[in-house]
């Protein structure tokens, strides 16, 4: 391939190139004498971000991409003033922080060196890091020949650090342009910008600790901070340009917020989505999963990391660009698993490789329950579930549920009947002020019975709950396909925790946590228990060791 006379604009749309074309154009880059590569650089981002690679990354190889060129083409948009506001999502990893905050602002200072940049960043960590980079950039020898091509060529200003103003995170040159960075927490007094950079305002951690109240109200105090606080400190917030590059990490965050406004936006999901609602117009690929970085993250890369315990409601947020709302989803329905009845009551539980079965006698058998001990309409249920554990594995098997608005003797009854019929080793129950009475009836009755005390299993219920949801995303619970109660645990589950009910779903992950201690069921010198009671009723040996002769695949049974 002959490189073209005006390298720059070749550089800029490189993206739109066939592949085998753009591999020819990033060699002959590479070819080019010293002199060339300045010249280049000047006048485009794209080859200013190869050139001056080696200056934040000595000894390690620029891996070059194609959504580079794309980020660089839309920066360009930027500086040239047809862009006012722009928003960037990307995954992590794939240089969104080296080319928005360090090289842009250092490219801009070539033409323009008395821009006041403002940059904003979710720590002072990433401020002090990405502040260091552009700085020792700017006192290179590759980056003084640039600031003389442009003088020489353009008729721009010679300058350099002012030695009045050389603080790690705020310097200025000899032109009175400024680089400030500050965390989005901090408050910025006294000081205004040209130029409003806001990379990663909220870490991601930030989008899943606490409530999802407390969610919300960080990413709506980070909105507030870009529409009040941080754009009142542009000399002129009406024309100076702002640009947001972030990974997705909710519904309501404020890349989400500004897309909805109708923002110019660039998303690049890590696998091509044809359907993504924000699929950014020019991204060269065509085939549904093709990925957007393979020279650095291949399919055994993503494949694993989609298998991670507990990753794919990140993956779908950081790495796909598609969040979930804030206050649900802890539970995805497509990590569901059914099982339905086999022979000789064995569980089928069906999966893409055919199933397996699973006999009750290789389980533990249990109950647990979250109990609410009133008949008024508005509150909540208890809920009873019946559990089979596996015990050679994590697997854990729903076998019935008994749910109602009840009171304490009905609640009573309920357990004697579902220890009667399931003959489990032993009961859980939620420990509350009005459960205690329960607990302690039936343990005075001989039942191996305890109370789940809310704090010893996490406290908050729904950071409870995403500790339990990696079992389910993994595949490991299985429901009772068919069951006439399914359908309404199942609903629960994936709106929960913005429900208007949540004792199912409480049930199921203090059954899930709970249940992961299993040798707490386990008694080496059993009691005899005293004629009458509930334990003598049920014979203990057999509680112990349970080989229920009734079938346990009555589903359509009353609540």
């Amino acid at each position: 391939m002959t490189l073209p006379a005006d390298i720059a604009q070749i550089v800029q749309r490189s993206y739109l190139l066939p592949p085998d074309e753009q591999v020819a154009l990033a060699q002959a880059l590479m070819d080019l004498d010293a002199a060339e590569q300045v010249s280049a650089s000047v006048d485009s981002l794209a080859a200013f971000v190869r050139y001056m690679w080696p200056e934040i990354e000595p000894g390690t190889e620029l891996v070059h991409n194609w959504h580079i060129d794309v980020i660089c083409d839309e920066l360009e948009a930027v500086t040239r003033g047809e862009v006012r506001e722009l928003v960037i999502c990307v995954p992590p990893g794939t240089l969104k922080s080296v080319i928005v905050s360090v090289m842009w602002p250092c490219w801009q200072w070539l033409a323009r060196p008395h821009l006041r940049g403002l940059h904003i960043s979710n720590s002072e960590r990433l401020c002090v890091r990405d502040s260091r980079r552009a700085r020792d950039i700017i006192t290179s020898d590759r980056y003084g020949r640039c600031v003389t091509e442009s003088h020489e060529r353009h008729g721009t200003p010679m300058w350099s650090i002012s030695d009045d103003q050389a603080e790690k995170v705020h310097f200025a040159n000899t032109e009175h342009g400024v680089r400030l960075a500050v965390p989005s927490h901090a408050r910025i007094t006294g000081d205004r910008g040209s130029c409003l950079v806001i990379d990663d305002p909220l870490d991601a951690s930030e989008s899943v600790i606490g409530t999802p109240e407390q969610v919300r109200d960080r990413m709506g105090e980070i909105q507030h901070r870009y529409d009040h606080v941080w754009a009142s400190r542009l000399n002129d917030p009406q024309n100076d340009p702002r640009v947001v590059i972030m990974q997705r990490l909710a519904m309501g965050d404020l890349a989400g917020v500004l897309i909805e406004r109708g923002v110019r936006h660039v998303v690049l999901p890590m696998e091509f989505d044809p359907d993504h609602p924000h699929r950014y117009p020019l991204d060269p690929r065509t085939e549904r999963g093709e990925l957007l970085f393979p020279s650095r993250f291949g399919g055994a890369w993503v494949d694993d990391q989609k298998s991670t315990p507990g990753a794919a409601r990140h993956w779908q947020a950081q790495y796909q660009q598609l969040p979930q709302p804030i206050g649900g989803n802890v539970f995805n329905p497509s990590w569901f698993r059914y099982w339905r009845p086999g022979p000789d009551n064995c569980y089928r539980l069906a999966s893409d490789d055919g199933g397996r079965l699973v006999s009750p006698s290789d389980c533990w058998r249990v109950i647990v329950g979250d109990t609410a001990l009133t008949t008024q309409a508005s509150s909540d249920f208890t809920v009873l579930q019946v559990w089979d554990v596996l015990k050679e594995s994590r697997d854990m098997v729903l076998v019935d549920q008994w749910r109602d608005q009840a009171d304490a003797p009905t609640v009573e009854a309920a357990i004697t009947r579902l220890v009667a019929r399931w003959k489990p080793v032993g009961v859980a129950l939620e420990d509350t002020t009005a459960s205690k009475a329960i607990i302690q009836r039936l343990q005075r009755d001989g039942l191996l019975i305890r109370g789940l005390k809310p704090k010893d299993y996490g406290g908050d219920k729904v950071n409870r709950a995403y500790g339990a949801s990696i079992l389910v995303e993994q595949g490991h619970v299985w429901f009772p396909h068919g069951a006439s109660w399914l359908p309404e645990l199942e609903a629960e589950l994936t709106g929960f925790p913005g429900g208007t009910h949540d004792d199912q779903c409480d049930t199921l992950v203090y059954a899930i946590l709970h249940t992961a201690e299993r040798d707490q069921w386990v008694e080496p010198k059993p009691k005899p228990f005293a004629r009458g009671t509930l334990g003598h009723i049920l014979n203990h040996d057999k509680i112990l060791h349970p080989a229920p002769k009734s079938s346990v695949f009555s589903l359509d049974r009353r609540r």
